[in-house]
């Protein structure tokens, strides 16, 4: 949702993930009957039909609700919500401004995101644990204008569970493996997108995150060596 309500139509992709707070504020279930109310809420006259909600484990560290059904004209419609019950990264959060949709009577309201610094260490957490190429079109929207300072990177290697010395090389082995079939099959439910971008493209993005992400990290180990 930060991505999306940052940066528009600009995100190349399209994905809403929610943080949850910690387990001593609230439960799993009370996190389902929430979710579960706000999508049936939102569906609410959009005109989809043939509606399924997936809903996953009540155990689950991030879980994922998958919404499917089709619009007015039969077209697919498919969507998911993740939430992360993960402890919270270092990072600021800031508030914004959400347009609301005047045809389901909501009108503007606000929202704390993360600032975009944290969102790069979050995403390259990701990165590094996980083969998911939404990952790298994610932080090329991002980069290079805004890099995490030395404890996001800190949490980000913590949480992946990479040592500073052997971080750009994670990058670089997780990028590479990263081929375009893997683009064209992970993102076959967006045909917009593979239309935008080419195998030249995907090839030249890959580059640009990786060169960003190994001197920042190549950087990051040695001012640790040195202090």
């Amino acid at each position: 949702m930060a991505l999306s309500t940052l940066f528009g139509l600009s995100r190349l992709t399209r994905d809403v993930d929610l943080d949850f707070p910690s387990m001593r504020e609230r439960t799993a279930q009370s996190l389902h009957n929430q979710v579960m109310r706000a999508l049936n809420q939102a569906l609410r006259g959009t005109g989809l039909v043939d509606v399924r909600i997936s809903e996953p484990g009540k155990g689950e560290i991030s879980p994922k609700w998958k919404v499917s059904g089709r619009g007015p004209t039969g077209e697919p419609f498919n969507m998911s919500v993740a939430v992360s019950r993960r402890p919270a990264p270092p990072g600021g959060v800031k508030q914004a401004a959400v347009s609301g949709v005047a045809s389901f009577g909501l009108g503007t309201y606000y929202v704390d995101l993360y600032e975009e610094k944290t969102l790069v260490a979050m995403k390259l957490a990701a990165l590094l644990g996980r083969t998911t190429t939404r990952d790298v079109c994610d932080l090329d929207l991002l980069l290079p204008s805004h890099l995490p300072e030395r404890k996001l990177i800190d949490w980000t290697l913590s949480h992946a569970s990479v040592t500073p010395d052997q971080s750009s090389q994670a990058v670089r082995e997780k990028l590479a493996s990263m081929a375009w079939t893997l683009f064209q099959t992970q993102m076959l439910g967006d045909s917009a997108l593979l239309e935008r971008i080419t195998e030249a493209a995907w090839r030249e993005m890959r580059e640009r995150v990786g060169e960003v992400l190994t001197r920042m990290l190549d950087r990051h180990a040695l001012d640790g060596a040195a202090s």
